[in-house]
């Protein structure tokens, strides 16, 4: 069985979730892993675009490919791989996205079925599930999250929570299980540090630094290309350039999720 790996943010529309699970999935195909993503946001996710399959509307693409396509295809019989296949977008040579605009809102039975695809079907072919949890609007506590998430992280490897580096916004989750935290847009000049996060919280937590560049290919749909491109930095010496920075970030996300 693979790793079931989720991001979740208290703090929605803020903390970079997508974007920094997207980086975690890229370097993890970048890595010779077998990797999928998906998310469970009911209305919009910047995920489609970011992945540079953002330009289709709800009632095209998706009829053939994403969640709802596995949800009504699981009713009629257990899951294939071919079916997972079949409803997966190619990224590249590793990774794969199941789309999931469109499907509205969701009742009691599709969430159910959603979590059995998402805990027990994925990670039975891929090597890594990343999981994009989101936020609910207007709910910053975990306790008062939707039930498919809860399920989803009680049965996750690890379940990341994403930080952004305002203190003041900082709170514990304890309810969160196998709980990681990751603090996004880590400015090293700031009088931040994780050591005082550890002492506000109680808790470790890793940090993701600003990478301009990633921003750029994220806003272009080049996520997939950025990483491509990169993907022997972590070799290369110091340059004393923006690919510098560049390096610093790669490293961060690789160290994350060692």
């Amino acid at each position: 069985m693979g790793k079931l790996i989720t991001v979740w943010s208290p703090l929605h529309g803020q903390c970079k979730t997508t974007a920094t699970l997207i980086a975690m999935a890229l370097q993890k195909g970048n890595e010779g892993h077998r990797v999928i993503i998906t998310h469970i946001q009911p209305r919009f996710s910047a995920m489609e675009d970011y992945l540079g399959h953002g330009d289709h509307d709800h009632t095209g693409l998706l009829n053939d490919t994403g969640l709802n396509n596995l949800v009504y295809n699981s009713m009629a019989r257990p899951l294939a791989e071919k079916d997972i296949k079949a409803a997966a977008i190619n990224i590249n040579e590793y990774v794969s996205f199941i789309p999931a605009l469109g499907q509205g809102q969701l009742d009691e039975e599709k969430d159910m079925l959603i979590s059995r695809l998402i805990v027990k079907d994925l990670p039975q072919y891929y090597e890594y599930v990343f999981v994009d949890l989101g936020t609910e609007t207007g709910e910053s506590a975990f306790g008062k999250a939707r039930p498919l998430i809860k399920e989803i992280t009680k049965h996750a490897n690890t379940n990341f929570v994403v930080l952004p580096q305002n203190r003041w916004l900082w709170k514990e989750h304890s309810e969160i299980p196998n709980a990681k935290y990751i603090i996004t847009g880590y400015d090293e000049d700031s009088a931040f540090s994780t050591f005082r996060f550890r002492f506000s919280v109680g808790k470790p937590a890793s940090a993701v630094p600003i990478c301009a560049e990633y921003a750029d290919a994220l806003g272009n749909g080049k996520a997939s290309e950025f990483f491509e491109r990169n993907k022997a930095i972590l070799s290369a010496p110091l340059a004393n350039d923006k690919k510098d920075n560049i390096k610093k970030f790669i490293k961060s996300v690789s160290e994350v999720l060692k």
